[in-house]
């Protein structure tokens, strides 16, 4: 019987297919195969979240599914693959940005499903988390970091090919990354501060999820102003890396390694 899981299992393999293929095509033949691919596995994503939605209802349980560390790293992929896919279709981007995007998604999705022990079951939320402010929350704080995600990939390969006539292209892309990002973030900054207040009682109390938060915000923020002083390309593309890096460790760093309120438990 397909159920959530085995269709995120399926998902997962695809997008590693999709960078086996993109890494492997070097003369483009196989563009098509390669797009239909991580179509595919988006696609898969995308029907698996909605299963996993209604599973959670025939549970008697009946909430959006982004409540722990399985599901928000879930939530994450299927926006970058989403994105990466909108981008494919509508505006032509080629096999490097749909491989960057699928072995990521294939590192974080591998990670959470095969090499940890956190439950995948759906589980009832504790009374913190029984808010409408959690759905838009975290729906927002990942749909930023999927653009931040983008822009990561864009930056790495405008390194590899900064002196390539295609290093601009790759430049712009990991520059409207964050300009997508960042007021998604911003903006999830507050909902979670809002959250926060009616959950514990204040909208900010220096967990440690909040400080790095804080300072991912503020790398970003660090990459819009040297972005409008002129600063070099080269120096644009350390920073989105230094600040998805920051967004890996707000997430995985904080989420598992450190004791807070927002900890899910040792991975």
């Amino acid at each position: 019987m397909i159920n959530s899981l085995l269709l995120t299992k399926i998902g997962i393999w695809l997008f590693l297919v999709s960078f086996i293929v993109a890494l492997f095509d070097s003369e483009k033949k196989l563009n098509k195969i390669l797009i239909a691919v991580f179509v595919a596995a988006t696609f898969t994503f995308i029907v698996a979240f909605l299963i996993r939605w209604g599973e959670s209802y025939k549970m008697g349980i009946g909430h959006f599914p982004i409540s722990d560390a399985f599901e928000s790293f879930f939530a994450f992929a299927m926006f970058l693959g989403i994105i990466t896919s909108f981008l494919t279709i509508k505006v032509g981007i080629n096999r490097n940005l749909l491989g960057g995007a699928g072995i990521l998604n294939f590192a974080v999705m591998g990670y959470i499903n095969f090499m940890t022990t956190l439950p995948k079951t759906i589980e009832p939320l504790n009374p913190a988390l029984q808010s409408n402010w959690l759905t838009w929350h975290v729906l927002v704080s990942f749909l930023s970091y999927a653009g931040f995600g983008i822009s990561f990939i864009a930056a790495i390969l405008f390194l590899i090919r900064i002196n390539k006539p295609d290093a601009n292209n790759w430049s712009e892309i990991s520059n409207w990354g964050i300009i997508f990002g960042f007021p998604l973030l911003t903006a999830g900054i507050i909902l979670g501060s809002i959250w926060a207040h009616y959950a514990w009682g204040t909208y900010w109390g220096w967990d440690p999820k909040e400080v790095w938060s804080l300072i991912t915000f503020l790398v970003y923020a660090i990459y819009l102003h040297l972005k409008r002083s002129g600063k070099t390309q080269k120096t644009l593309a350390i920073v989105s890396i230094i600040g998805f890096i920051s967004v890996m460790i707000t997430y995985v760093g904080v989420n598992f390694f450190l004791s807070g309120l927002h900890s899910y438990g040792s991975a």
